[in-house]
């Protein structure tokens, strides 16, 4: 086989590269794990012509309604960690949102990570308002003791993030509507010319505008991506919620964003207010129109819910289906052989507009390439619908982190609608209830 060429005469990375995902089962709950493995190689006869280059990344981690996770997600976490060498490294650690079920194992993670020398380099996780961090707070049946902790962790999670991951960069996500950039196109050197010994080590670096992370051949000559890693923070509908911020501050004296967390826990062990406070909050949300609201999802801490998509960088000129290995000028209208992945947390993407949010950040191109992804909220019905499916035609499988593994009704997870409607669109999903795990692996050349 001999060194591909693009349209520019320059010589592009060639390798191999392994995409493997993992969402473990820990039943109601979230944790996902995703490893991105790139080798270059030498061609005829192929072989490795250096060590690779490993990524990682870690999407929430809990499991259960309580403060403590359930037994499920420490046995998860030893099943994860049974791949991940002493030493190495989390690339990115991203908290969907602040649900307890997404977060109550960070602590039994990073413990099990020190005990095997495992760094973490970057912590994503979205903004809480002060108004979301109390409604959490407030919409609780934890002890005292408990709820305190929950309280100072929502009070001010970056520092507590930094507190459990110590060597990482902790950096919290705002909303932006935005149309996320595609990746610089390829600069690769002069094949001819004299090569930098580190131009085919593949690094991972912040993207244009400092949004999302991008793989790409790295050295002085090489500028060519080849994988990215985009956030997209659903809006929080109580960013307007004037009627409530008014209750508090006349209670308070002051404006909820300058309440200590002593002040906000004496809100909270006071039930007048705490009654008083959720009613203003669903007066808000019922008077806001359908077109007007961000998200179908309902109030608390799932509102600013994180989308993370990872999947090949634009202009794909290395994974298409039609006619072999040929660059997107050539076969413009292809979709990627190799698939990307969505994780969607708990947000709130039933209705066209809550898609039309997603799809203006993310961009139509990013979600035609989903091939895998997790149902939004536990495939909750009240969290996707025909919008959602109809906006990623290439799902192959959608996995649902539950406890029922067929499905219920009312407020059950996941709901035999969601599931009803991926098996009439001929979707495979995977319930990832207890202890049954989720594993999809890609692997191929360039």
């Amino acid at each position: 086989m001999g060194e591909e060429i693009t349209e520019s005469g320059a010589a592009m990375w060639q390798g191999s590269y392994e995409f493997t995902v993992n969402q473990w089962g820990v039943g109601h709950g979230g944790f996902h794990s995703q490893s991105l493995f790139f080798q270059q190689l030498h061609r005829g006869p192929t072989r490795p012509a250096d060590d690779g280059s490993m990524f990682r990344i870690v999407y929430d981690c809990g499991s259960g309604r309580g403060l403590k996770p359930r037994a499920a997600l420490p046995s998860a976490v030893e099943r994860m960690l049974d791949d991940v060498p002493d030493g190495s490294t989390i690339d990115l650690l991203v908290v969907s949102h602040f649900d307890r079920d997404h977060i109550n194992g960070l602590e039994h993670l990073a413990q099990k990570l020190g005990e095997k020398d495992i760094d973490v380099t970057r912590v994503w996780a979205p903004i809480l308002s002060k108004i979301e961090a109390l409604y959490a707070m407030t919409d609780s049946d934890l002890s005292d003791t408990e709820l305190e902790t929950y309280a100072s962790f929502l009070y001010d999670p970056a520092t507590a993030l930094g507190e459990l991951f110590a060597d990482a960069e902790v950096s919290l996500i705002p909303t932006d509507t935005e149309p996320l950039p595609l990746p610089p196109a390829s600069e690769v050197g002069d094949p001819d010319g004299d090569q930098d010994p580190g131009d085919e080590k593949i690094v991972l670096e912040a993207g244009t505008g400092g949004r999302g992370l991008l793989a790409r051949r790295g050295g002085a000559k090489a500028r060519e991506f080849l994988w990215e890693i985009q956030p997209y923070v659903i809006p929080s509908v109580l960013k307007g919620a004037t009627q409530a911020r008014q209750l508090l501050r006349r209670r308070l004296g002051k404006p909820i964003e300058d309440c200590t967390l002593q002040d906000l826990i004496t809100l909270m062990n006071h039930a007048s207010l705490t009654t008083a406070f959720h009613d203003a909050v669903r007066a808000h949300h019922r008077r806001l129109s359908r077109s007007a609201r961000a998200s179908s999802a309902r109030s608390g801490p799932n509102l600013s819910s994180l989308c993370l998509y990872s999947g090949p960088a634009s202009p794909y000129e290395w994974c298409h289906f039609r006619g072999g290995w040929k660059p997107l000028s050539a076969t413009p209208e292809a979709i990627p052989i190799a698939p990307s992945w969505l994780g969607t947390g708990d947000a709130g993407l039933r209705r066209g507009q809550d898609v039309d949010g997603l799809r203006t950040a993310l961009t139509q191109h990013r979600l035609d390439r989903v091939g895998i992804m997790s149902a939004p909220h536990h495939g909750s019905r009240l969290d996707s619908a025909a919008p959602l499916w109809d906006a990623l035609p290439n799902v192959r499988r959608v996995t649902v982190e539950a406890h029922n593994a067929k499905g219920g009704a009312g407020n059950a997870h996941p709901h035999l609608q969601v599931l009803n409607e991926l098996s009439h669109r001929n979707v495979p999903f995977h319930v990832c209830t207890d202890d049954n795990d989720f594993f999809w692996r890609d692997k191929r050349i360039r």
